[in-house]
């Protein structure tokens, strides 16, 4: 049983079932750590709720006095006296037919309604706060809905004339929507990218949907199918890096829970369930994957595992509460809301020290959903009852969970030369001490040269206490020549003392070419 501290409550992951199928909860953590919730207002409206964290500024929509007036809204976490308050005064108009599908650091997509006609997907930079209007592919392109942004790069769906078609669109580089295709039927759409790796589920002849993986950066961009277990569907759902994951039908119609590396010619891994039939992948970030599964019951539960323990253990986080969003995975940690013995909680679960934190709402309502996380900082929402009117928009500040360790917050960093990379690096755990981790940058053969391409290839990022965050600065030069992108290797090492290197401890630095035409420096 987990004991309650102030704002949380907090239990340790331990003993396992044989056979990797179920964790159980173990003893409280003896040093008390701190999620303490913070109300972030409704604005001018009546309720808010949490969509996503873009850098340090909370997304979401807030609801006005009026049935049906909704608008798009923002808070800035780190702006003295802030308030909630709509994404500079609706640089979209009809905000209240508009929905945010994700952020990233400083861009949030979403889909516009114009009307009751059609939809178009945007982008909004936060930094200038302008918004981005994705074109629709083709011609015939009558709507578009954007699902997922990575450094720039918005997917989604784009309707034809006959049937829907996955899209990727940069919004940094060169201004052409690319239409990915299908895989021989007429519907595709892309629900995850990560870097130049876009994953989702596209139509065969038979007009059965198989996941599918297309990498940007290949000649042709060929669409990869990824196959079934033998039964008719399948869909990606997730991919981080040289991951994907998602699940695909067996024989029987099952749905299994599946991982796969673009990068190998292997087929689908199942990753298994918690006991019962049937299983999904939702998230994965670096080799954590976060899923629901049935239990032998016929209950379902939310599961994570670590794809570089083999064979696969299912950890049973518990039951999933009605009507939030998916589990997500997160620097590492597994963000989420389950039911408990009190009412619906949001947690997370620091993956390295097995800590899971449940997450009080504000005072005076009864429930909590967690959506994402960035360094100590948790948000979502507080509410009375699940899509109830008098919910308010939370962060959550976490302090003292597990021991210290680093992290690189992306798997790619993109800079253009002439410019300034900055590159995040993540502090989890306790964060009470002042302590650095070393880092280096090296080249990739005939990649990004250092002294050619960039300067300073060693250094250390310094964390003072109660910092969460810090940045590796690198110079990009420009050589003024008209090249394709270049990449160097970013690796963390040599950590302070008493610390660890836990998740992603290396990633890639993408440089772009300064001549920006189309069809240079892609």
């Amino acid at each position: 049983m987990g004991r309650t501290w102030i704002g949380m409550s907090v239990v340790l992951v331990s003993s396992l079932v044989a056979g990797g199928v179920v964790s159980s909860p173990g003893a409280a953590v003896a040093d008390s750590p701190l999620a303490v919730p913070r109300d972030l207002g409704t604005g001018v409206g009546t309720s808010s709720r949490t969509v996503a964290l873009a850098g340090r500024v909370v997304v979401g929509t807030t609801l006005g006095p009026t049935p049906g007036d909704m608008w798009l809204s923002q808070y800035d976490l780190d702006e003295p006296a802030a308030s909630m308050r709509k994404l500079d005064d609706d640089p979209l108009g009809q905000a209240n037919l508009s929905t945010i599908a994700d952020a990233d650091d400083a861009y949030v997509a979403g889909t516009q309604r114009a009307g009751t006609a059609s939809t178009s997907a945007f982008v909004l930079d936060l930094r200038s706060q302008t918004v981005v209007r994705v074109p629709r592919i083709g011609f015939g392109g009558l709507q578009a809905s954007a699902t997922a942004i990575d450094q720039g790069v918005v997917v989604g769906r784009s309707q034809l004339y006959r049937g829907w078609h996955a899209f990727a669109y940069d919004v940094d580089g060169a201004r052409e929507v690319l239409d990915l295709g299908t895989l021989g039927g007429e519907d595709s759409t892309a629900v995850d990218v990560s870097g130049d790796i876009v994953v989702g589920q596209a139509d065969g002849p038979d007009l059965a949907g198989h996941g599918y993986v297309v990498d940007l950066a290949a000649p042709g961009r060929p669409m990869r199918d990824l196959g079934t277990f033998g039964g008719a569907e399948s869909a990606a759902t997730a991919v981080s890096g040289d991951v994907v994951v998602g699940w695909a039908e067996a024989t029987g119609g099952e749905r299994q829970a599946f991982a796969v590396r673009p990068s190998a010619p292997t087929p689908i891994t199942p990753i298994g369930t918690l006991g019962g039939p049937t299983s999904e992948a939702t998230d994965v970030d670096g080799e954590v994957v976060v899923g629901t599964s049935t239990r032998p019951d016929g209950s379902v539960g939310i599961w994570w595992t670590d794809l570089r323990t083999v064979p696969y253990v299912l950890h049973d986080l518990g039951t999933p509460a009605t009507g939030s969003p998916a589990p997500r995975v997160v620097e590492g940690r597994v963000v989420g809301t389950r039911r408990t013995a009190v009412g619906d909680r949001g947690f997370v679960l620091d993956v390295a020290s097995g800590v899971v934190v449940e997450l009080d709402p504000q005072p005076g309502l009864t429930r909590s959903e967690a959506v994402d996380l960035a360094g100590a900082t948790v948000v979502g929402t507080s509410s009375g009852v699940p899509g109830s009117t008098d919910a308010r928009a939370t962060a959550w500040t976490l302090t003292t969970v597990g021991d210290a360790s680093f992290r690189l917050a992306r798997r790619t960093t993109k800079a253009s030369e002439g410019m300034m990379a900055r590159i995040r690096v993540v502090r989890s755990g306790d964060v009470r001490q002042p302590v650095e981790v070393r880092y280096r940058v090296e080249g990739t053969g005939r990649g990004a040269t250092r002294g050619k391409d960039f300067r300073g290839g060693r250094g250390a990022v310094r964390f003072a206490a109660g910092q969460t965050e810090g940045w590796i600065t690198i110079r990009i030069r420009d050589d003024k020549l008209s090249e394709k992108k270049e990449k160097a290797r970013v690796t963390l090492v040599e950590p302070s003392p008493g610390t660890s290197l836990v998740g992603r401890s290396k990633a890639w630095l993408v440089i772009r070419a300064s001549d920006r035409r189309p069809g240079r420096g892609r």
